[in-house]
């Protein structure tokens, strides 16, 4: 492993780690980005959205090619969602998440969660395509919008 090659991993899990099934939903050791890149980009999602992003999802099988999972909240009060590719474990795009947070870290629901940057890799050669086109943030929000509506099904506003 690298000095760019940094993984982060839950250490435990907890009820709300529990899926419909019961069964513990498998955090994955996701590695940091090795050239990242931001853009703002101001989108408000609701609730039931925000816990659909908490949730995450992991692959069943090797066709499912990616792992979402998301992380916090930081020292500020952001949630991070990643999006890394499952077979490589990298980050290829995130999304900073504002919620407002009570006295004791409970989200609040009286104010919407809102997506307020997108952030991405710059190190073409771990995306795994198109090596010669530099990648945008309009490629890094279009991964976002497909994989939350292919894998964790809701619809991210464009």
């Amino acid at each position: 492993m690298t000095s760019n090659d940094k993984t982060t991993e839950s250490s435990e899990v907890n009820g709300s780690d529990l899926d419909s099934a019961d069964e513990y939903v498998q955090r994955a050791r996701i590695k940091d980005f090795s050239k990242p890149t931001s853009a703002p980009w101001a989108v408000v999602i609701s609730h039931e959205d925000f816990q659909k992003l908490m949730k995450g999802f992991y692959p069943k099988d090797m066709d499912d090619k990616w792992v979402v999972q998301t992380d916090g909240p930081d020292e500020q009060g952001f949630y991070t969602a990643k999006f890394a590719r499952s077979w490589t474990s990298f980050l290829i795009v995130s999304l900073k998440i504002q919620v407002e947070l009570g006295e004791n870290g409970e989200v609040l629901s009286d104010r919407s969660p809102q997506i307020q940057e997108v952030s991405w890799e710059l190190d073409r050669k771990r995306w795994g395509s198109r090596p010669d086109e530099p990648y945008t943030d309009k490629d890094a929000k279009e991964i976002a919008i497909a994989l939350c509506q292919g894998r964790l099904g809701f619809t991210l506003p464009e």
